[in-house]
């Protein structure tokens, strides 16, 4: 579908997108090599958890390690994708 046109940052009424809640991860990479705003307003989509596989590469494409939700909680509340915190810190995530 990326190949022919699917605009990969179509949100819903809800702001989510198709790979929120854990859908589609096995097309994530392609997307985020092929233009896919990993950040987003409200809840990410490693907000609760899913995706950590492809969390360094979303980093690294420019992820806003310090993105919080509504709520105030960056994907790290709640224990979520703490292997990865060590990347984050170098990309500047605030531990405070």
């Amino acid at each position: 579908a990326i190949e022919n046109g699917f605009d990969i940052n179509t949100k819903n009424d809800n702001g989510d997108t198709i790979f929120h809640w854990g859908f589609h991860s096995e097309h994530l990479k392609l997307a985020i090599e092929n233009g896919f705003n990993v950040n987003n307003d409200g809840n990410t989509i490693f907000h609760w958890g899913f995706h950590s596989v492809h969390l360094p590469l979303a980093i690294e494409n420019g992820f806003n390690v310090n993105n919080e939700n509504r709520d105030g909680n960056t994907i790290f509340h709640d224990g979520h994708h703490l292997k990865h915190l060590p990347l984050a810190s170098e990309y500047g995530f605030n531990k405070n």
